[in-house]
């Protein structure tokens, strides 16, 4: 009898369900009950995912971090292998002994090829029957993880129990709509309604420091980028006219990435002067969108000729260059959204349609169709994927949020009172809504809510979060920016008290 607690436990609860309609039957057990869906405990409420989101959390806790090095040992320490073996008795007291072909060295393989080629084939299968251990690293006990309790840990990784706002910053001269912040490396972007591009020094401080930033405006550097954007007074079709929003701007690394042009083109342009570097025109009509990878190797447009391409960029070379064309969508595009860790391009259309693609070679997966509670298709104007693989989507027309598997599963909806502007994934996912910022919809399993910041007197248009997490920018449509942050003061109390205990 092996049981193997195998990595689908922890982040996949589509195993745990039976698809009639995908799989064959499976039959029906001794007392006539069918053989169906896994039956889980109690503590699940009969939901895979709330199964396997518990599993996880078990996993990432604090039990398991201090419990650690007890697995280590016994995989790669000195509880790895019995006295047989070269090991210590500690193996056996911990009933670590296993049969000897599987220790890694136990057989020397070499002079068995070549004094008996019969009885190595026959080693050789009984070791991939069998599995083998992993090569010995540790000889000592490994050491066990410090208790958070008795650590000063770095600020930034503590949770706040509320935000701070600061004053408002007026990023650009003009009194637009921001469509668009970002903050990249050392620098703060702010690009309006009109293309104008504003970019000030920002200096991220640490969380006891009052601010806990430094923002220092530079009226000198400012540029339009590009040629206008293909709006309704720009061009004299409706359905091509693009929809201003943050998915026309990309920055990463002193570059910014632009699309939404009347002249159907990405736009690549050095962020700090505006020197244009490079101008692509491979679609056939406007771009609406564009997504970059996290490591920014590889770039994807959405277009209104219903196309969806991939580009490799290359930093050092400042080029970017077309690997394949996805098809599959009736409409034209409006959002996509891409990840390396999944192997996924995710676009959705204005029919209301998202389809799912993998990156390295654009084969098609699936197609999503998310429906309203009339059971009638939305435009969706954004879309976004979670670090735990969920799929995040806003339908315009319906004013509803979705959340859905990475397989295509929904797994719920919302229907929200206002229009949605700005979207932004944290590593949990929380979506506000467009003036008090009253939090809607919460999916990472917490109660704790961090006090929201008070309404703003115009339109929140955009939003950004900085690489730590540990500031928030807002962009009115009146054209002002407030900064948030976590409230540090209880931090400054633990580290005053925690360095008097030291004697400092």
């Amino acid at each position: 009898d092996v049981r193997e607690l195998i990595p689908e436990f922890f982040y996949l609860p589509d195993f745990l369900v039976h698809s009639s309609s995908t799989h064959e039957p499976l039959g029906v057990k001794q007392n006539g009950d069918e053989v169906h869906h896994v039956e889980l405990p109690p503590w699940a409420h009969n939901s895979p995912a709330e199964f396997i989101r518990l599993h996880r959390m078990a996993l990432e806790s604090e039990y398991v971090s201090l419990n650690l090095h007890h697995w280590i040992d016994l995989i790669f320490g000195h509880k790895q292998r019995p006295p047989l073996f070269g090991g210590t008795s500690h193996a056996v007291d911990a009933c670590n002994v296993y049969f000897h072909l599987t220790y890694d060295g136990a057989v020397d393989l070499d002079t068995l090829k070549q004094t008996d080629p019969h009885l190595y084939h026959t080693t050789l299968r009984q070791i991939d029957c069998f599995g083998q251990t992993p090569a010995q690293l540790l000889f000592r006990p490994h050491p066990r993880r410090t208790l958070a309790t008795d650590v000063i840990r770095p600020l930034f990784q503590a949770l706040s129990a509320g935000l701070v706002g600061y004053p408002r910053v007026r990023l650009s001269r003009f009194r637009r709509p921001l469509l668009f912040l970002s903050i990249d490396g050392d620098s703060c972007v702010g690009i309006d309604t009109n293309r104008n591009v504003s970019v000030h020094k920002w200096h991220a401080c640490p969380p006891d420091h009052e601010p806990p930033f430094h923002l220092t405006t530079r009226p000198s550097v400012h540029y339009s980028v590009g040629v206008p954007f293909a709006t309704h007074a720009v061009t004299t079709y409706a359905e091509t006219a693009v929809v201003l929003s943050s998915s026309l701007f990309i920055t990463f690394r002193k570059h910014l990435f632009s699309c939404g042009h009347w002249d159907h083109s990405i736009r690549l342009t050095q962020l700090e002067t505006g020197r244009p570097i490079q101008t692509l025109r491979q679609h056939h009509d406007v771009v609406t969108c564009i997504a970059l990878t996290d490591d920014g190797t590889y770039l994807v447009s959405g277009s209104s000729d219903n196309t969806v391409m991939v580009w490799a960029f290359d930093v050092g070379s400042e080029q970017m260059v077309p690997q394949h064309t996805l098809y599959g969508h009736d409409d034209g595009v409006t959002c996509v959204t891409v990840s390396t860790s999944y192997n996924v391009v995710i676009s959705s259309s204005r029919d209301g349609t998202l389809i799912v693609h993998t990156l390295s070679n654009g084969r098609y997966l699936r197609t999503i169709r998310p429906l309203s509670q009339h059971h009638k298709p939305s435009r969706l104007t954004w879309v976004g994927l979670t670090q735990t693989g969920h799929v995040v989507t806003y339908g315009e027309s319906t004013s509803t949020l979705y959340l859905y598997s990475i397989n295509g599963k929904c797994l719920a909806s919302a229907v929200v009172d206002q229009k949605l502007h700005a979207f932004y994934l944290t590593k949990s996912v929380a979506v506000y809504r467009l003036h008090d910022m009253q939090l809607v919809l919460e999916f990472d399993g917490s109660s704790d809510k961090s006090t929201a910041p008070r309404g703003f007197q115009s339109a929140i248009h955009s939003l950004c979060l900085s690489s730590d997490e540990m500031h928030l920018m807002v962009g009115l449509a009146n054209g002002d920016a407030y900064i948030y942050t976590p409230n540090a003061a209880y931090l400054r109390e633990r580290l005053q008290k925690r360095l008097t205990n030291l004697g400092f």
